[in-house]
């Protein structure tokens, strides 16, 4: 027969530790990132590591220590905090060493608490001080601190935790020995008011209430930070501090702590501790020492403090881009995130350890399961009445290097069984001043895919209910794509029968746009969401049966080779690609191409008329257009530089505005269900009425929201090809010189067309309009250049000379005689000019720098035209000027 344990540690419910290991050691995804623990990431700076070296070669720095720790460390722990107490400390009665700050808490309790004492804890607690306070008998009365009522629904600060002091008060009675405060707090991240300790320190000098103001994290805060022991020499007097060198210097294997408080509470506790363990590791006090000597002088407080922001803020910016409600931090390197909008899966097979736990233990196991990321669930800080306040919170530490919180954020990022393949920092909205322009950063969209399914067996759409087609995944391998295949979201999971598929992939909601070889589809993905179990849409694009085949292959391996091309350009989150294909197999035995995109909220020339309520820029709205311009250019940059594509159809149709809130498209859809889509039957098929109006644009707010995407690449060419390119692009009123000529073309026929599209985005009519617009003239075309642009010049006729067979075939051309001159001048509208036509928004002191702005994308000579690269730094867009 085993021999019976102590009831304080005998217990059959498994510590959250161990609980989080478990799942760690499970889980699929190796190696787990551990955010649960609040161990660093990296080693203490270099002055401590010497100083602990040299230590170790000193002989008596290898042996016993003082009881109350080594002379050197108690004296540089006094110096250092002297000057917050407004005293002088002594560091041989005010100070001792202990064995980490967990043994010094121990201490504390073991010195003064007796079989009945009372001792109150703020909930949640640091869990040791339970089972340290029960240890000599007390008996643990809990406080809790609440959150704010919306803390599950938006971003909250750590100090908007509260204390109800009336429940402080309704706490205390004779028996009330001693008070637990953590600050700044684990795990919450709250530094205690002023007000707050004041209101504390009284009620305890009031009762004699003893206070251990636990202040680990004492060189960590973000607000203003106070120690209770400063508030009055009453308050002072009650007060035992316990701080740790092992968390201020990044070194919590060292276990180095230490107590201070006035000499009648400090020669108890000193004298539990010595019965504890004696002593506490003699070279390393020595090395704390050190750092306490040396850290004023070399900044590192500050720059301590400064460096924990900067993650904690780097690792929040998560919690923003998939819209999860966290507490953020005053101080310390914990932050909690509520993960309520989490849906955890039906029988999903959590262990018994974790099926009779609260809701954030499955959450945390869930993560490491699905996700690969460990977090702690923070019940385990709350008594049983209390745990619902933390059931939908999990703690993160960020005390981790840079690259671990960003390979944390790339799998936290991860949507349905889709994830960010490239991860890029994402902000929730985009700065409009120019100045904060070129820090932008910008959402990544390449995807890949977690799981293993059989694509061919997955059923892709499904109708709305008032719809009769539906169609059937074929897989896209029919199409014989010569790139890589764009990576396809599928369900986990999937059976391998037919007949046992569960559902569709996805659900159409409404057409929201057509053309002659393809209609558009605003979808909801059922099988979205991923961790966080949000309803996610798309716009699906299926080719009809007027596509070529050739066609196709073209659109899909160039939305493929633009998705992969660079993962560092910045430019890359303006262009839309595809983030999944598939083919559909129709009711009538026809295959289709089906590309998944983002959705988007409508073309430019739209967001331009809602905005400023007519079909060109107003002054008003200026401002905004020239910093979208920008972003396009930068987008087109990338396309030209990282993808060595050229566009070749840059028109204001092509150019899409995102969605400035998820909000606007669920709106949408639950229009759609009480509105349905009109429809009339053309034979055996039923035709769907358009329908892409997705309603005003609320406030400025929502406009910093929104950003523009270069769209639509079954045009696109690859620049960087063997060859001249000679063949017809462009519309008829977007064409460049070169293009009419036959001279052959490159990336600069991109830089003309956005020259021409910039015109008609501002003046709301093309810069080049034929007299029959039903009826496209390149003669007339190039006269109307002529007018504005000036006498072609004479190497640009010779080249159109050299080739002007091209012209002819394609143009009906040529269009200069043996002598270079054009052979119908007549057509030349010699009236026109650039001052008369200017754009109304554009203001007289801008003139002459738009004018330059614009010549510097239309000019004869492909060669003189500016890069997007240059564009995007041209004087027209500085607003200082």
């Amino acid at each position: 027969m085993d021999p019976t344990p102590a009831a304080r540690v005998a217990t059959n419910k498994q510590d959250v530790w161990t609980i989080v290991n478990e799942a760690a050691a499970s889980s699929p995804i190796q190696p787990i990132i551990n955010l649960g623990q609040g161990f660093f990431g990296y080693n203490p700076p270099p002055f401590i590591i010497d100083a602990a070296k040299d230590a170790l070669n000193q002989v008596d720095c290898n042996q016993y220590s003082p009881t109350r720790g080594r002379p050197r460390l108690k004296q540089a722990i006094a110096e250092s905090y002297s000057p917050f107490f407004g005293r002088k400390l002594d560091p041989n009665t005010e100070v001792t060493v202990t064995t980490g700050a967990n043994e010094g808490m121990l201490s504390v309790f073991m010195g003064f608490i007796e079989e009945g004492d009372e001792v109150i804890v703020f909930e949640p607690f640091f869990d040791q001080y339970i089972s340290n306070i029960e240890m000599p008998g007390g008996k643990v009365v809990y406080v809790p601190l609440h959150p704010p009522p919306e803390g599950a629904t938006k971003n909250t600060s750590a100090g908007e935790w509260t204390i109800d002091f009336a429940e402080l008060e309704a706490a205390i009675n004779p028996k009330t020995k001693m008070i637990v405060i953590n600050t700044p707090h684990n795990p919450i991240g709250k530094v205690f008011s002023k007000e707050e300790l004041l209101r504390i320190g009284e009620l305890c000098v009031k009762h004699n209430i003893i206070i251990l103001s636990d202040e680990v994290y004492d060189r960590l805060y973000y607000t203003p930070f106070t120690r209770i022991a400063t508030l009055s020499p009453e308050i002072d007097r009650l007060t035992i501090t316990v701080g740790s060198a092992g968390k201020i210097f990044y070194a919590t294997g060292w276990r180095v702590g230490y107590l201070i408080g006035p000499p009648h509470l400090i020669k108890y506790a000193a004298a539990a501790h010595t019965r504890i363990c004696y002593s506490s590791v003699s070279p390393l006090q020595e090395a704390a020492a050190v750092g306490f000597e040396k850290a004023d002088g070399l900044g590192f407080w500050d720059e301590s403090k400064k460096e924990m922001k900067g993650k904690m803020d780097r690792f929040n910016e998560i919690w923003k881009e998939l819209d999860v409600p966290f507490s953020d931090p005053d101080g310390g390197y914990f932050v909690l995130a509520n993960l309520k909008k989490v849906k955890l899966p039906d029988n999903y097979p959590f262990p018994d350890q974790v099926k009779d736990r609260p809701r954030d233990f499955k959450l945390s196991w869930f993560l490491i399961q699905e996700v690969g990321v460990a977090a702690i669930p923070p019940t385990e800080f709350y008594t049983d009445a209390n745990a619902y306040i933390g059931a939908d919170w999990l703690r993160f530490a960020v005390c981790k290097n840079d690259d671990i919180l960003d390979k944390a954020k790339e799998r936290l990022r991860v949507n349905g069984e889709i994830s960010t393949a490239k991860v890029q920092p994402t902000p929730i909205s985009l700065p409009f001043s120019l100045a904060s322009f070129p820090s932008m950063s910008w959402p990544a969209l390449n995807y890949v895919i977690r799981g293993t399914c059989q694509s061919h067996r997955v059923r892709h759409i499904r109708a709305p209910a008032n719809m009769q087609t539906i169609f059937r995944g074929r897989g896209r391998q029919a199409f014989g794509s010569q790139s890589s295949p764009l990576p396809e979201s599928l369900p986990l999971g999937v059976p391998v029968d037919e007949e046992n598929i569960p559902g569709y992939r996805y659900e159409l909601k409404a057409k929201i746009g057509w053309g002659s070889s393809s209609t558009v589809w605003l979808a909801r993905d059922i099988c979205s969401g991923g961790w966080l179990k949000q309803n996610k849409y798309v716009a699906i694009k299926i080719c009809t049966c007027n596509s070529k085949e050739e066609d196709i292959r073209h659109e899909l391996d160039m939305n493929i080779h633009i998705s992969y091309a660079s993962t560092e350009h910045r430019g890359r989150a303006i262009i839309a690609t595809a983030i999944e294909s598939f083919g559909l197999d129709s009711p009538a035995g026809s295959t289709h191409l089906s590309l998944v995109f983002e959705p988007m909220r409508e073309p430019l020339w739209l967001f331009r008329r809602r905005v400023g309520g007519e079909d060109m820029v107003t002054r008003q709205l200026l401002p905004l257009i020239k910093t979208h311009l920008q972003i396009l250019l930068e987008g087109l940059d990338y396309l030209h530089s990282a993808c060595h594509v050229i566009h070749t159809d840059l028109k204001l149709d092509n150019i899409m505005v995102t969605f400035e809130d998820q909000s606007i498209i669920e709106s949408f859809v639950q229009g759609q269900a009480m509105h349905p889509m009109a429809r009339k039957r053309v034979g055996d098929r039923t035709m769907y009425q358009c329908h892409n109006d997705f309603g005003q644009i609320d406030g400025n707010d929502a406009l910093k929201k929104m950003y523009p995407k270069i769209t639509d690449f079954g045009l696109a060419q690859r620049g960087d090809k063997p060859g001249p390119l000679v063949h017809p692009i462009q519309p008829n009123d977007y064409h460049a010189p070169e293009v009419l000529l036959g001279t052959g073309w490159s990336y600069s026929a991109d830089i003309w067309n956005f020259g021409i599209m910039v015109w008609d985005l501002l003046g709301g009519q093309s810069l080049f309009q034929q007299n029959n617009p039903h009826s496209y003239s390149a003669v007339q075309h190039l006269a109307e250049m002529i007018a504005l642009l000036g006498p072609v010049p004479p190497v640009l006729i010779q080249r159109e000379r050299d080739m002007r067979h091209n012209a002819a075939e394609s143009y009906g051309g040529p269009f200069f005689n043996n002598n270079g001159k054009f052979v119908r001048e007549d057509l030349i509208p010699y009236t026109r000019s650039w001052r008369s036509e200017m754009p109304a928004c554009i203001p007289e002191e801008e003139a002459d720098r738009f004018f330059k702005f614009m010549r510097r994308m239309l000019c004869w000579l492909p060669e003189e035209r500016a890069t997007a690269k240059e564009l995007k730094n041209n004087p027209w867009f500085d607003r200082k000027i």
